[in-house]
């Protein structure tokens, strides 16, 4: 029973009931509203987070600006007599409440809390503030005259600039998901995995605004939400000197670091785009030489002549989507391999092709979009032309493009999808690892020049292995050794 009455007596959520003749008096209303107000600001905490949820976007100079549209002004914050403009924006602080910004020109002397005492960088943020209203006087009115509480922001400026912590949490090896989530949100009392800083606030009442600001705005000092890292400059001296008043310093145009300073507030959408891997656009092998070669090989194996000839002379051309590394183009990250039947245990022999050159293909600067591998003369005569050849039986050509080596202009691996696949399945990505394609290829045909050959006969039993080491004339260094064919197993 006393387990039964101190969950009876315990606070929990109530709404109001508004009967027929009721008196609401002043203090109920606002009550409710008090009330009301905390629940929902406890809801979009919980369902959203703390961040930026839109805007705040600080002007800058661009390709379209009528003044100081230079190169070297790119990018920079435009300032008028030393503010920036703040571009209309919603937020979330820690206690889920909204901060709305309409959007205007911001000033040193419009800042609260302490005012910078030094040039250089600082993080710029932005709090929750209320102050008193009246429709009359709107701004330092009576509290027996208020109509409205007035709901805003104010920006201050703090000398730490250090980029927004955007990485995982925390946590033990070879934890399991639920317990991933369980823990994150704060279900149990032994956390290894922490709930994120303010998601706790859920349970605690938002503290009241008492820092003071320009224009009687009070506002949440600990509570504020980053937006950029902005530069600050001295005011120029004659302009001091003329008004005799006025803060020491002010905004200057330099580029604001943005991106990397906020905190943000992840929408439904945006969170599908992220997981369809909309911010990353890796490269892929565009296109092969070899293209028409891979469609049916292996029912149809490529004739010998048409892979001669074009080993012979054009080699092997690989196109990319994005301009590639030329220092990460290497035998070791493009290679081409053979596999052939060897002579009398018929096992399958894997015979790397040797690469006597790269040809870069439509490059700009250490970067290329395409490569082209050739082979050596020697190899050309002693395993293309020679009848002494190891391509005597069906074989099989694999290339291999090793994305892990391969880097783009971003510094990202290659993306290792097969050829043409569907850009909008972003779940088969396969970045770093290996492109692989394939083709079949029909025996080498033995010159029937050659006294007491048998190109009729399968089983020929008086055909040679050369050695790779052998010369162009025909000449050998190593003993040959006795080849059998046979048909394609």
């Amino acid at each position: 029973m006393s387990q039964q009455r101190e969950t009876c007596a315990q606070e929990w959520t109530q709404r109001p009931v508004f009967q027929r003749d009721q008196r609401l008096t002043p203090d109920r209303l606002n009550r409710i509203h008090q009330h009301q107000s905390k629940r929902l600001s406890q809801l979009i905490l919980g369902l959203a987070g703390t961040g930026v949820v839109y805007g705040f976007a600080l002007k800058t100079h661009g390709d379209t600006d009528s003044e100081n549209n230079s190169s070297e002004h790119y990018g920079h914050c435009v300032c008028e007599q030393g503010k920036i403009y703040i571009g209309c924006g919603l937020a979330i602080d820690c206690y889920g409440r909204a901060l709305y910004w309409h959007g205007g020109w911001v000033g040193i002397e419009d800042l609260g809390g302490a005012l910078p005492e030094c040039p250089g960088n600082h993080t710029l943020y932005v709090h929750y503030a209320e102050r008193a209203y009246d429709v009359d006087q709107h701004c330092g009115c009576d509290e027996s005259a208020v109509d409205w509480v007035e709901e805003g922001v104010v920006f201050t400026l703090s000398t730490e600039c250090t980029p927004q912590p955007h990485q995982c949490p925390d946590c033990p090896p070879c934890i399991e998901r639920d317990g991933y989530i369980c823990e994150r949100l704060g279900a149990t009392d032994h956390n290894a995995v922490d709930p994120p800083e303010c998601l706790p606030n859920i349970c605690e009442m938002a503290p009241e605004p008492c820092a003071t600001a320009p224009c009687d705005w009070l506002y949440s000092a600990s509570t504020g939400v980053s937006l950029a890292c902005v530069c600050v400059a001295e005011t120029r001296a004659a302009e001091t000197h003329a008004t005799h008043c006025g803060p020491g310093f002010e905004f200057c145009s330099v580029d604001p670091q943005v991106c990397h300073h906020r905190e943000y507030v992840y929408r439904n959408p945006l969170l599908f785009e992220l997981i369809q891997g909309c911010d990353k656009h890796l490269a892929r092998v565009e296109s092969l030489s070899i293209e028409d070669w891979l469609q049916d090989s292996w029912n149809h194996p490529i004739q010998w002549r048409a892979f001669s000839s074009r080993i012979k002379q054009d080699g092997i051309s690989i196109g990319f989507s994005k301009p590639i590394a030329t220092n990460t183009l290497n035998p070791g990250s493009l290679f081409i391999t053979a596999v052939v039947r060897e002579q009398n245990p018929m096992f399958k022999d894997v015979l790397r092709l040797p690469i006597s050159e790269i040809h870069f293909l439509d490059q700009h600067g250490d970067y290329a979009k395409g490569v082209r591998l050739q082979f050596s003369d020697l190899w050309i005569a002693n395993q293309i032309d020679s009848e002494l050849s190891r391509f005597n039986f069906p074989f099989s050509i694999e290339l291999t493009v090793r994305g892990a080596h391969l880097r783009d202009e971003c510094g990202d691996m290659l993306d290792a999808r097969p050829l043409h696949f569907p850009e909008n399945k972003k779940a088969q990505d396969m970045p770093g690892d290996d492109f692989v394609v394939t083709f079949c290829v029909e025996p080498k045909t033995i010159s029937s020049s050659k006294p007491g050959s048998h190109d009729d006969d399968p089983d020929r039993a008086d055909d040679q292995y050369p050695d790779y080491d052998k010369k162009p004339n025909g000449s050998s260094d190593k003993q040959t050794h006795e080849n059998k064919s046979k048909k394609f197993d």
